[in-house]
């Protein structure tokens, strides 16, 4: 009985320690449960960017170098240059060099995709955790768990989990993890939390963050920038120098990590595109602000708007400075792209899209908009609800947070579980003062249960799944295992298969965009190119051999990329049939040959046996060359 009690208190009394292992076990049991579609229990990953990171990591295992990050097999000939990081690969080849040990490296390949997603998920929670405890406390910090489960992991228009899903194996869920980690170390910095730890944390957050990829410049930046709005706020010189000294931490340990990317011949060579020297510049030149700040505050203490003249000629100084030595970064995330590549990402990459474009109906919009919105909301309450200033730095650091979070995700879609995780802090913390307040009789967990479910679960799970009448079960009880990608109608194991039992490795394979890291993952062809940035117009190329409307436009890209065998779904996107039918307009190459309606130099293959739905050609070399250009 006495042990019952105890096991009880574990999950259901402060500190909560068993409850983030709870909710992982649950996550872990939905897995088992709810086998469907494209699960890796099924033999299959999930993913774009997965796919792409599991062919990258499968390369290195097999004898390729740590800095050659070249798909040799896609964009054939030149290969593609990935711009991800081996970092990220190290504990996905662990897995992979254990597990093949005792099965096949595809079995393998597939255990690896479960492992690598449910450790994040763990290390997510304690992330959460430390995030969490200054605002809330160390009786409540544990819960964070519960409300992360609820918003940044889970992929609202899904209704599964994001990033931390099996059959994921990218890098977006250490950018979750890193960052909560550098917002917690960094609202201790604010509020001058005794010891070195929280500067260290901070740190090596930063460096680790831009060692995985650039993504993490504006969430560092913004970081610098709400610890120096609050040094001038409250005239707290001090509070600058701890920030400087983070920043100043985080800048070495950012160069230091930089040889990790680029070979010693390239060590000082600044990309746009993947971590470079360009890292430590950037981190480095917070830090020298956050100094200056310094000395601004404490020889115009007395005088504030003076200090604050002078604090934004500094800032404007700095950024002067930095976009004449560096002027591609006013284009931003596309800075290494060509400018057709960047009008496309911009018009066809969902992660580059606002918030708003992201919702098909205003309630959706809503359902995404609420936790921030709430979280907002919270935070001025917490401001208002004090008059000390530790307190209030505290409070004012964490709405920074959620403003800069919530502003990147309103930009760009791809910051969107930032801005959710920024959130459930918030969140949390409303739920513990509202149930704190709330009258303890006998209703009382009940109501504490309908406040935690108005402030999250009802927004990114309940609405959703109403709004698309989505199975409650499958949909809403099981939606830890719910795959994240859309439904394989055509079969793509079927006509990999059937690829790799009946063509040689030297073949050149064309299929449309979105389906070329499945192809590339799942046969041994040459691809002809990956739907990838930056991917040198390739893009461009792809796009016009499956949608033109003139079969010679297609027919000199297949003669100029050595084209030897074309396969594509014939369900195309119902806006391509759309457009097709209201129009009546000439077909598109791709509904040509979705149609069965092939120019005389292709060949359609027989695939009525195979456990396929895919369309597959043959290029006739002699017939391609002897037709009229």
């Amino acid at each position: 009985m006495k042990k019952t009690k105890k096991l009880l208190n574990w999950f259901f009394k402060p500190p909560y320690y068993g409850v983030p292992w709870l909710i992982w076990v649950y996550a872990f049991v939905c897995l088992f449960i709810y086998l469907h579609g494209d699960s890796p229990l099924t033999g299959r990953m999930i993913g774009f960017d997965d796919q792409v990171r599991m062919v990258q990591v499968l390369q290195w295992i097999n004898g390729q170098g740590w800095y050659e990050h070249n798909i040799l097999r896609a964009n054939w000939p030149e290969g593609f240059h990935t711009i991800w990081t081996r970092i990220v690969d190290i504990p996905i080849a662990i897995v992979i060099v254990i597990a093949q040990q005792f099965v096949t490296q595809k079995a393998a390949m597939l255990i690896a995709s479960v492992v690598i997603p449910f450790t994040e998920l763990a290390i997510l929670f304690a992330a959460g955790t430390y995030f969490a405890r200054p605002l809330v406390g160390k009786n409540y910090a544990r819960l964070m768990a519960l409300f992360l489960l609820f918003t940044s992991v889970l992929n609202q228009k899904k209704f599964t989990l994001s990033g931390f899903h099996p059959g994921e194996v990218g890098h977006h869920a250490w950018y979750i993890i890193l960052n909560i980690l550098m917002f917690g170390a960094a609202a201790r910095i604010a509020v001058n939390v005794r010891g070195r730890s929280p500067a260290l944390v901070m740190s090596i957050a930063i460096a680790v963050m831009l060692a995985v990829g650039i993504e993490g410049f504006p969430m560092v930046a913004g970081t610098a920038g709400i610890l120096a709005a609050l040094a001038w706020a409250f005239n707290n010189a001090s509070l600058a120098r701890r920030g400087a000294q983070a920043m100043g931490l985080g800048a070495l340990f950012t160069l230091l990590l930089v040889p990790m990317n680029q070979p010693p011949a390239l060590l000082f060579e600044v990309s746009f595109a993947e971590p470079s020297i360009l890292g430590p510049i950037l981190v480095g030149s917070a830090a020298a602000f956050l100094t200056l700040e310094i000395f601004v505050l404490q020889i115009l203490k007395r005088h504030r708007v003076l200090s604050l003249m002078t604090l934004a000629v500094i800032a404007a100084s700095f950024g002067v400075g930095l976009i004449t030595a560096f002027p591609q970064m006013l284009r931003g995330a596309g800075a290494a792209l060509s400018p057709a590549e960047l009008n496309m990402a911009l018009h066809q990459h969902p992660e580059a899209w606002f918030m708003y474009q992201l919702a098909n109906t205003p309630l959706e919009f809503i359902g995404l908009a609420m936790p921030l919105l709430l979280a907002l909301i919270s935070s001025i309450v917490a401001v208002r609800s004090t008059q000390n200033n530790r307190r209030r730095i505290l409070y004012l650091s964490y709405a920074g947070f959620a403003v800069l979070a919530g502003g990147m995700a309103q930009l760009y879609w791809r910051y969107y579980h930032h801005a959710m995780t920024t959130a459930s802090v918030w969140l949390l913390w409303a739920w513990k003062n509202i149930r704190q307040r709330l009258p303890k009789n006998t209703n009382y967990a009940l109501a504490s249960l309908g406040v935690f479910v108005i402030l999250c679960p009802f927004w990114m799970l309940l609405l959703p799944a109403m709004e698309a009448d989505a199975p409650f079960l499958t949909q809403v009880v099981f939606f830890p295992a719910k795959v994240m990608g859309p439904w394989d109608a055509c079969g793509i194991p079927g006509i990999t298969n059937y690829i790799n039992a009946h063509y040689s490795k030297d073949k050149n394979l064309i299929v449309p965009g979105n389906d070329s890291a499945a192809f590339l993952l799942n046969t041994e062809l040459h691809i002809d190119f990956l739907a990838n940035f930056p991917s040198g117009d390739k893009f461009l190329e792809n796009d016009a051999f499956f949608q033109t409307q003139d079969t010679s436009t297609a027919k000199i890209i297949a003669i100029n990329h050595g084209i030897d065998l074309i396969a594509l779904c014939p369900y195309l996107p119902l806006s391509v049939k759309g457009i097709s039918s209201s129009l009546q307009r000439v077909p598109m190459f791709m509904e040509v040959l979705a149609q069965g309606k092939a120019p005389p130099w292709l060949k359609r293959v027989d695939l009525m046996n195979e456990p396929t739905r895919y369309v597959l050609y043959e290029v006739n070399k002699s017939a391609l060359n002897e037709a009229p250009q």
